[in-house]
């Protein structure tokens, strides 16, 4: 009887660890970003002498935790030190006091150093963000280049 006791207050235990350690799906949420950059990476968006392409970054938002993760190509990067309200607005820390933050759903780098076409150093951003549907019309729009 003890036996049988001891197994029901075990899982009753583990079911309410399981409830209070876990994270509900509502405090998970994802954000897509789409950008227009130049194809020479070092100049800005706005002032490229060559071709402009079109990227997105997704970002898990962890609201309880109070974390961001953003998908890399090759992996992910972490972002610990944030404060989260949720998937539209967020700033976490980088490296070297950097941030990284997003507000009503636009997002803003603060290491974004580029040059312009005569090669200058400027305050421009290398990413401009834009819709969505512009960015797979864009996309679209590359895909049958290469078939030329």
């Amino acid at each position: 009887m003890a036996s049988k006791n001891g197994t029901i207050a075990f899982i009753a235990g583990a079911l309410i660890a399981y409830l209070f350690v876990s994270t509900s799906s509502n405090t998970i949420e994802e954000k897509t970003v789409y950008f227009q950059y130049c194809s020479d990476f070092q100049h800005n968006v706005f002032d490229c002498p060559s071709r402009r392409n079109v990227t997105k970054k997704t970002f898990k938002i962890f609201i309880d935790r109070q974390m961001i993760v953003e998908k890399g190509d090759f992996f992910p990067t972490v972002f610990k030190s944030c404060i989260v309200f949720d998937k539209d607005n967020w700033q976490c820390e980088k490296e070297k006091g950097q941030t990284i933050s997003m507000t009503e759903g636009n997002i803003y780098n603060s290491d974004g150093v580029s040059v312009n076409k005569e090669g200058n150093r400027s305050s421009l951003p290398i990413f401009n963000q834009i819709s969505a549907i512009t960015y797979y019309v864009f996309s679209e729009l590359e895909f049958l280049n290469n078939f030329k």
